[in-house]
């Protein structure tokens, strides 16, 4: 049985192959979004963000406060 999360990214996913994108990418801080991507549909983290060195172009520092990383999660669509 496939939850409605994993369901509605599968949907995402396969509108973005349809449309012709080689690759997506996501990011997420919840720890239920992280496993439909990885462990669901595949998806691998490659990077992640420090929020609280992250500076806009605006020089603004909008996450400060924040501690943590945010993963960035890579799909590969053309297969």
């Amino acid at each position: 049985m496939i939850g409605l999360g994993t369901k509605f990214q599968q949907i995402l996913l396969s509108h973005c192959r349809q449309r012709g994108f080689k690759h997506a990418i996501v990011e997420t801080t919840n720890p239920a979004m992280y496993h439909i991507y990885t462990k669901k549909l595949n998806g691998k983290e490659f990077a992640s963000i420090y929020l609280p060195t992250f500076v806009t172009s605006d020089d603004r520092r909008p996450f400060e406060h924040f501690e943590g990383n945010i993963p960035l999660i890579v799909f590969d669509l053309s297969n």
